[in-house]
């Protein structure tokens, strides 16, 4: 069952996965990630869902509708250099 999100839901503090009586806010710091995602994993460890942190506060990536609490990892796009 695929998880009904709105669009730029959450906000930028505190940092990190923090739980909310209505689900989990993400919010992550990058500024050379254009996109990041939490990935879902099922109990096989195999990626399900891959949804977008929408939200923007500057370098701040964020959303907390995010409702299922399975084991998760995040993926961010962008250009780096090392």
């Amino acid at each position: 069952m695929k998880p009904q999100l709105q669009k730029g839901a959450g906000r930028a503090e505190p940092r990190g996965a923090t739980v909310l009586a209505d689900g989990v806010n993400f919010s992550v710091y990058s500024e050379p990630a254009s996109q990041i995602f939490v990935c879902l994993f099922d109990e096989r460890g195999r990626e399900t869902d891959r949804i977008a942190l929408d939200g923007r506060d500057g370098a701040v990536h964020f959303r907390s509708d995010c409702r299922d609490r399975r084991r998760h990892a995040l993926r961010l796009e962008g250009r780096w250099s090392l």
